[in-house]
């Protein structure tokens, strides 16, 4: 059988406080516990550990003016060769550093913005050939979605031009029945005459 414990609130009864202390701790606001902040370390760390980990222990302060560049090694350019996807010429091109971990067989034509020692010692010595760029190389691209948003709009506008065009035929169909009427009450204002 289950092992049946007395609640709490059944030994408080009739107790004026209910386990509350003092008359003024449970009005409202509850125990307070300091002003904004207090406590965090003490009697609110466990607040801090579930809601905010990062709060304490801030991070070394970073160089302004560091630079950060993406990477990429030559065991890369050298599946992108072997996957055919480097094209007839060889060439590679990135926009930030070759790094000189993994083995180079192929020779590539790498053009990119920064080129480690090792890396390009790799390259010369597979039979390619580095050359170190001013300017990143910037690539249009016509996504799917940009096309599709501009079909989007067309269909918009031409359901629009027909729905205007349907508006406007309306009206005019309005008014000629309008100046039908008038006519006929023209007519039947004469005759009455």
């Amino acid at each position: 059988m289950p092992r049946r414990t007395i609640k709490k609130c059944g030994k408080l009864r009739g107790g004026r406080t209910h386990g509350g202390g003092d008359s003024k701790n449970r009005r409202g606001k509850g125990c307070k516990g300091g002003w904004g902040r207090a406590g965090m370390k003490k009697h609110r760390r466990s607040y801090i550990l579930k809601y905010e980990p990062d709060f304490f222990g801030g991070s070394a302060v970073a160089n302004p003016n560091r630079k950060i560049v993406k990477t990429t090694n030559l065991f890369d350019v050298q599946n992108l060769f072997d996957n055919n996807k480097l094209g007839k010429e060889a060439l590679f091109e990135f926009n930030g550093k070759v790094l000189g971990r993994g083995k180079l067989i192929a020779p590539v034509k790498v053009r990119a913005l920064f080129v480690s020692d090792k890396a390009k010692q790799a390259i010369e010595k597979a039979g390619g050939s580095v050359e170190i760029l001013d300017k990143p190389i910037i690539k249009a691209k016509k996504s799917n979605k940009t096309v599709k948003k501009a079909r989007k709009i067309i269909k918009v506008k031409k359901k629009t031009t027909k729905r205007r065009a349907v508006k406007i035929s309306n009206k005019k169909a309005k008014a000629k029945v309008n100046t039908k009427k008038v006519k006929e009450k023209k007519k039947v204002t004469t005759k009455k005459k």
